[in-house]
């Protein structure tokens, strides 16, 4: 005898139907949870059929004039006896490791004659996937652990593991544990680089009749880490506009504090900065505002970051020079009587390469009185860089 065994992962029946009454034992699996369908055709002269699973017998059907029957065999079975389709259906639902194991369909006849079917039934389980964050020396990774159940003494299973579709590992799992009713197999793939996989889908596959598979959104914890993004030498003046700009990563995310060093120690600025996140990531980028810097921001600061994970993250320091819009020198000529006949602009032209004033020429100017001797000078000049 032939039992066809059909089964889709769209539909939550499998159906197992015998096509004759010649005694015979097949094996069948099913998935755990779903609802199970064993049919036995039944023979035109059948007077009585004996369901039993195992040594129990769970129902007797003796015929009577009626050519449908319905009836609760247990909580979660029941039986329909079809005498114009000449099936008897047993129907388990939701099937689970109790339900396992052998069934017979036995038919008896007036002549004492009997014929029976046979099935032993198997149950696979879902895969079973769990993330854990761990520790090395010198990073942190993600353990993804990967277990399903078979109800039948299997020696190995085939396990694949896959990242956003990719497949990353692929091998063969021995069994890790066993009881009375299932068999255990597991297996893990470590996930360095915990950063870069936030977010992503990490799918484990068991590739058998069923390719029943698991997913999991890879919504793991990591410590948090904080870059500069602004120069680590900046020069502003009165009047600008002053923002250290800083990025972090971290799960749960953090937000970053901006310190000055004060005093060889560094305090934290009561200055809420602002966030720009990058789209489906944790990556952040965060802006630090001094506003207008009206009075002298001279000084060494650094973003820190810390979501109580690991240790406290902080960035390279970054200097900040402070300069006024322009320069006054207050400078002796009086040992000069000649005319003077430069220009302002030949004059500031000479000036650039001295930076902040030293070496000046011996002869300077004044402004507003060019072309004119002069005793004193005091020349003003715009900083340009």
């Amino acid at each position: 005898m032939t039992h066809i065994f059909r089964y889709s992962t769209s539909s939550p029946c499998v159906f197992i139907d015998p096509s004759s009454t010649i005694p015979s034992t097949h094996s069948h699996f099913a998935v755990l949870g779903q609802n199970v369908s064993l049919t036995c055709r039944l023979h035109p002269n059948v007077e009585h059929v004996v369901w039993t699973h195992g040594e129990e017998v769970m129902i007797t059907y003796r015929r009577d004039n009626s050519l449908k029957s319905f009836f609760r065999v247990s909580p979660n079975k029941t039986l329909e006896i079809d005498l114009q389709q000449l099936q008897a259906e047993l129907t388990i639902l939701y099937a689970q490791y109790n339900d396992t194991g052998n069934y017979s369909c036995e038919q008896f006849f007036k002549e004492g004659t009997s014929k029976a079917s046979r099935f032993y039934l198997q149950l696979q389980g879902y895969p079973r996937l769990s993330l854990e964050t761990k520790t090395s020396k010198n990073s942190y990774f993600v353990v993804a652990n990967c277990c399903v159940e078979f109800s039948w003494n299997a020696k190995e299973v085939f396990i694949i593991w896959a990242q956003q579709d990719i497949i990353i590992r692929e091998g063969i799992s021995k069994p890790t544990a066993q009881n009375m009713r299932f068999i255990d197999f597991c297996d893990h793939v470590d996930i360095r680089s915990s950063h870069n996989i936030y977010g992503k889908i990490l799918t484990c596959l068991v590739p058998n009749k069923h390719n029943l598979s698991s997913w999991i959104q890879m919504n793991v914890t990591y410590p948090a880490t904080v870059k500069i993004l602004t120069s680590t030498a900046v020069k502003i003046r009165k009047g600008d506009e002053y923002i250290i700009s800083c990025n972090s990563d971290g799960n749960p995310p953090p937000e970053p504090k901006l310190e000055r060093k004060i005093d060889n120690t560094w305090r934290i600025l009561p200055i809420t900065p602002t966030a720009h996140s990058n789209f489906s990531t944790n990556n952040i980028t965060w802006r630090f505002s001094l506003a207008k810097a009206y009075e002298r921001v001279d000084g060494i600061y650094r973003c820190t970051a810390y979501n109580g994970i690991g240790t406290q993250s902080f960035t390279e320091s970054v200097k900040v020079v402070y300069r006024s819009n322009r320069y006054e020198w207050y400078l002796d000529v009086s040992r000069y009587t000649r005319r003077v006949s430069d220009t302002l602009r030949t004059f500031s032209r000479s000036l650039r390469p001295f930076g902040n004033g030293s070496n000046l020429p011996d002869v300077c100017y004044n402004s507003a009185t060019s072309g004119e001797e002069t005793n004193t000078g005091k020349i003003y000049v715009g900083e340009d860089y």
